[in-house]
């Protein structure tokens, strides 16, 4: 364990000297700050265009079925990791094995940044036991949602 002093530095040193003669043989002193919080997930939604496509419902599985695409528009590279979440879903009406959800919005994971021009298909499941009208607003996310 490293000694942690209250200026949030963590000090170091290490010291060698030979067996024989008792000289110094290494002497090193590290001064290093502690890693901080990560940054906020940054709104990129501006930079993508986003469509949704055969969102077909199975009265069966009561489920609807698709594909979102999602496609940098922006001319330049936004940098990841990138993650799409879906907000304001109707009630009752669940995304189906989401990356995870932030704020309460399930979102999936995008690639690793997006080059400009590049595409992203996404196959996307939601539950909709209701059979209710599926809505719901898309936004990108660059920087971690977890």
């Amino acid at each position: 364990m490293f000694p942690e002093f209250g200026n949030g530095l963590m000090d170091v040193a290490v010291t060698g000297s030979d067996a024989s003669s008792g000289n110094p043989l290494l002497s090193v002193f590290l001064q290093t700050d502690p890693p901080g919080p990560a940054d906020p997930p940054t709104d990129v939604t501006a930079s993508f265009s986003i469509t949704s496509t055969g969102l077909i419902y199975s009265r069966v599985t009561q489920s609807y079925h698709g594909t979102i695409t999602v496609i940098n528009t922006s001319g330049l590279a936004v940098a990841g990791p990138l993650d799409l979440a879906f907000q304001i879903l109707p009630s009752g009406v669940s995304l189906i094995s989401p990356t995870g959800s932030a704020q309460g919005a399930p979102y999936l994971a995008l690639p690793n940044g997006m080059v400009a021009g590049q595409s992203a298909n996404l196959p996307v499941q939601f539950s909709d036991p209701g059979n209710v009208s599926l809505t719901f607003t898309n936004k990108v996310y660059s920087g971690s949602l977890k």
